[in-house]
This record gives structure tokens, C-alpha cells and sequence, in this order.
């Protein structure tokens, strides 16, 4: 596997694009294994994350692919097959990983874990409005280029740590907002979007 510095990247873009695949294999059906490589892909980057979390997007994508696929049963059943078969495939390969010995798939040294216990340190400090987007208290732990914020790294400790209270209030607020907006109206192109929206949070 590749060290490529925008793994992290390349495998959230993938992720977004993963649902439309499947979608678009309704129409033609290129696209059903086109599915799999993007998945394959993902794993290929080398982003831990792509690991963790585009297999549980795959999961959901073959969870509800009975959705997108609405009224086409022969092209739900050859994906499930297919994609259980992939996912038994790839669980023996990350399973035969954890097996090395100096393999660890987090270590508790790096930043993003240390800066998880800092957003909770940053809170509790400042519960109402949070430390603040340009505070620079955690250059300890991570220090990027000039002229660039002092990220968490994480959506949701970036939310807790800079904006306290008001923070996670609002973005709940937008969050409940799109769950709505997800369940409104239950359509095959509909399942899509919110799959591809749920792989972005992801």
C-alpha cells in the first residue's frame, strides 16, 4: 500500500461517490463493479479511516441496496452476493494484518488521540462558546503550516473544543435538520444522496 500524504482525501471524495455507482447501475451496468473497485480503491489508499469507515459505508450501501435497486430484484441479489463475498475477502485480509505483531492500527501517541483528550480538556474550560477556531493552545500536539488553523483532525472534537455549547447546539440543530430533510420522501435517488451524505460524516 502506497504512503500517500492525501489518503485522507482521495478516500472521503470516494466515499461521497461510492452510493452514486450503485445508483447509476440501475441504468447501466458497468457501474456494479465499478462499486467494488471504488471500495477497493478506498482500502488501497491507505487511510486508516478509508479502512474503518468506507466499510461501514459499504455496509450500508449493500444494507440498503434493496432501495436503490426498487423494483430490479436480479440486480440486488448479484450485488449482495457479490459484496458479501468481497467483504469476507477483505475481513480475512485486515484480520491476516492485525495478526504482525508491530501492527496497530491507532497508536496512542499520535496527535489526533491526544488532541481527542484535549477537545474534552478545551470544553470543560470553555463550555459555553468553546476555545475558539483560532486558538492556538494545542500547538503541542499539532503544529501545521503557517497560516492554517490548529485542527483536531475530527469533525465532532473539533465542534465540542472550539465552539462549546453553542457549537454543538447548532450543528445538532443542522444535523436533525438533514435526518429530516433524508426521511422525507423515500426514493431509490433519495437513499443515494443521504448514503453519500452519511459517507462524508462517516
Amino acid at each position: 500500500i502506497p504512503n500517500i500524504q492525501w489518503s485522507n482525501n482521495i478516500s472521503t471524495l470516494m466515499m461521497l461517490a461510492m452510493p452514486f455507482t450503485l445508483y447509476a447501475a440501475r441504468y447501466h451496468k458497468i457501474y456494479l463493479p465499478i462499486f467494488f473497485l471504488v471500495y477497493a480503491a478506498i482500502i488501497l489508499t491507505g487511510s486508516r479511516g478509508g479502512w474503518v469507515f468506507g466499510t461501514a459505508e459499504f455496509i450500508l450501501c449493500l444494507t440498503f441496496v434493496h432501495k436503490i435497486f426498487e423494483g430490479q430484484p436480479a440486480r440486488k441479489w448479484v450485488t449482495v452476493s457479490l459484496g458479501t463475498l468481497l467483504m469476507i475477502g477483505v475481513a480475512v485480509g485486515v484480520v491476516m494484518m492485525i495478526l504482525y505483531r508491530d501492527w496497530h492500527l491507532v497508536s496512542r501517541t499520535e496527535s489526533r488521540v491526544l488532541l481527542l483528550g484535549r477537545a474534552v480538556e478545551d470544553f470543560l474550560s470553555a463550555p459555553v462558546s468553546g476555545k475558539g477556531l483560532g486558538c492556538r493552545d494545542n500547538t503541542d500536539l499539532y503544529n501545521g503550516k503557517a497560516g492554517t488553523m490548529i485542527w483536531y483532525h475530527m469533525m465532532i472534537p473539533q465542534i465540542v473544543g472550539s465552539m462549546g455549547m453553542v457549537g454543538i447546539v447548532a450543528y445538532g440543530y443542522q444535523l436533525v435538520g438533514r435526518l429530516r430533510l433524508m426521511l422525507a420522501r423515500i426514493t431509490p435517488y433519495t437513499v443515494t444522496l443521504s448514503l453519500s451524505y452519511i459517507g462524508l460524516f462517516l
